[in-house]
């Protein structure tokens, strides 16, 4: 038994470990190689999808842009909106959602923000820190959808848009 474990020994201390190591270390620099290669390859192809920041623009100028508005009109406007919303007939509920899209396009016009429609203006919003904006793109592409499809808005999803569209008007502080 101990003749043994002195031959293991001694076939441990004479293994050629140098040459195990050097194998594996041009292994990985051979690797690492590859990785830096592959990154810089990737690289430029991973830019293209970046979000566009616009250093114009911040959440500070944006509701800096806003205190230049009457926010007392534009609230006293939202409001007889919402109302005209809510008071409206079934067959009438996508006019009047219609115009409260026309009432946030206008708005952000009115701020500075470039855009030919509403969606270009709200993805240049984008990468702003607006809570609720996300839920505001929800609503949109739920009503698109609705309204492609040949359906009718409930009342609850009225609601819900309404009150996602206000949100958002009041997180700019464009409304009291």
């Amino acid at each position: 038994m101990l003749n043994e474990l002195n031959i293991i020994f001694n076939w441990l201390i004479n293994f050629p470990w140098e040459k195990i190591y050097n194998f594996f270390r041009i292994v990985f620099l051979v690797l690492d190689f590859l990785l830096i290669i592959g990154f810089i390859y990737v690289l430029p192809k991973a830019l293209k999808f970046r979000p566009v920041f616009n250093p114009d623009l911040s959440i500070l100028d944006l509701k800096e842009k806003s205190k230049g508005l009457d926010s007392k009109s534009l609230t006293e406007e939202w409001q007889k909106l919402k109302l005209k919303v809510f008071q409206s007939t079934p067959d009438s509920f996508l006019e009047n959602i219609e115009k409260m899209d026309n009432f946030v396009n206008e708005v952000l016009e009115q701020i500075g923000i470039k855009g030919e429609h509403l969606a270009d203006k709200l993805e240049n919003l984008n990468f702003l820190e607006i809570n609720s904006l996300e839920k505001l793109w929800k609503m949109r592409k739920m009503k698109n959808d609705i309204i492609q499809s040949g359906g009718i808005l409930n009342e609850e999803q009225i609601k819900e848009i309404v009150t996602t569209v206000e949100e958002f008007l009041k997180e700019i502080k464009v409304i009291l």
